[in-house]
């Protein structure tokens, strides 16, 4: 995208990396609220805890990982996990109490749970902000 925007007159390199950012801020800001809510298929949301959601706004690289876990997430590839929560994964009713766990180099993993209602996103390390809700039973 940075290469297509670069070669329009007036904009250059520096306008087209704005433009992006401007654009990651807009998806940011149109689908995130609160703590951090976006829309997903089946009519579920990603919900973000804080820590998660302050670096998914400010940093690039962490924004397109926790993008790519949600897609991989939503497709049922479920990163590094356990043979015991793949498992929990397959039987699990509408996809409540699946989990994943993706990493990614220089970051924690990040946890993805599916609460059934929601899907739930935090570092791993991080304590859940509802107790139990995204209990961690699948380190490799």
């Amino acid at each position: 995208m940075l290469d297509s925007l670069a070669g329009v007159p007036g904009i250059g390199i520096i306008g087209a990396a704005a433009s992006i950012v401007d654009l990651g801020a807009t998806v940011i800001n149109s689908s995130f609220s609160g703590i951090s809510k976006g829309e997903s298929s089946g009519g579920k949301q990603f919900v973000m805890s804080d820590r998660l959601s302050t670096e998914f706004g400010s940093d690039g690289d962490t924004l397109a990982f926790v993008l790519d876990s949600q897609e991989r997430f939503k497709r049922g590839d479920w990163g590094e996990i356990s043979p015991e929560q793949a498992e929990i994964n397959k039987v699990a009713n509408a996809g409540k109490g699946s989990m994943g766990r993706y990493t990614s180099f220089g970051r924690p993993a990040l946890i993805i749970v599916d609460s059934g209602e929601a899907y739930h996103s935090r570092f791993e390390g991080e304590a859940a902000e509802r107790p139990g809700y995204l209990q961690e039973s699948s380190k490799k």
